[in-house]
């Protein structure tokens, strides 16, 4: 048997090879854009979660230096706040002391002060001590009752808090 090609058979079979052709290459233009949609997506995928980790890291780094801002800014606060305290210490003492001095010195000129009588009382002691053959101790000292007001206030330095802040679980901050 003889298989003959007649031009209408051509024209015939023709429609449906080119829709089968046609079918196939849709097709394998359809699994190439599948492919690419899903490496497309799998890319976006990878690169939000890249970003959404650095974004983290970002902001962790963020809190870290805003704490440590916020300490440095205590501690100078702390110090500064101790500082006042001290020039506000050391002027109360010091107005105290001049006080006391000039109220001494003001008592001194009015005669008003214990220290002639003591004199007075001292040479009549030096007089029975002579006469026990003793040598005579001096008639005037100046007692100031307020003796204590001439030291200087000590107030001590300054010292930072000794607290360690840094974050063991940091990688950074952990020994090798």
């Amino acid at each position: 048997m003889t298989i003959g090609i007649t031009a209408a058979g051509i024209s015939a079979a023709l429609p449906g090879i080119a829709t089968g052709v046609g079918m196939t290459a849709a097709a394998k233009m359809q699994s190439a854009a599948a492919r690419e949609g899903a490496q497309t997506q799998t890319h976006a995928a990878m690169r939000t979660a890249e970003l959404q980790r650095q974004s983290n890291m970002d902001q962790l780094d963020y809190l870290r230096n805003q704490d440590r801002i916020d300490r440095e800014s205590k501690q100078h606060q702390d110090e500064q706040n101790y500082g006042l305290s001290k020039a506000e210490m050391m002027h109360a003492s010091a107005q105290y002391n001049n006080t006391g001095v000039n109220r001494r010195n003001e008592l001194v000129a009015r005669n008003l002060t214990e220290d002639r009588r003591y004199s007075e009382n001292q040479k009549q002691f030096n007089t029975m001590r002579q006469m026990m053959g003793m040598p005579n101790k001096a008639e005037s000292i100046n007692v100031s009752p307020d003796a204590w007001l001439y030291d200087k206030l000590v107030v001590p330095e300054y010292v930072p808090d000794p607290t360690d802040f840094t974050d063991k679980n940091d990688p950074a901050n952990r020994l090798v």
